[in-house]
């Protein structure tokens, strides 16, 4: 399993110099792109707890 690690790793550090961009530019790409999901996800959390909300509560009382 190293030795696949260790492939990869090459591999990734020579796509990164093939495309003369920094190793950190690609790893901030990523780091950006799964930040965005996770905040649509907590946006969908949030919309689905005010959906089960109104459903538990359809005269609009509160707890």
């Amino acid at each position: 399993m190293a030795i696949i690690a260790e492939i990869m790793y090459i591999m990734i550090w020579g796509y990164a110099i093939i495309k003369r961009n920094n190793v950190a530019n690609i790893r901030n790409k990523y780091k950006a792109y799964f930040t965005s999901k996770a905040i649509d996800l907590t946006k969908k959390r949030k919309m689905l707890k005010n959906l089960s909300f109104i459903l538990e509560n359809p005269k609009g009382r509160s707890r």
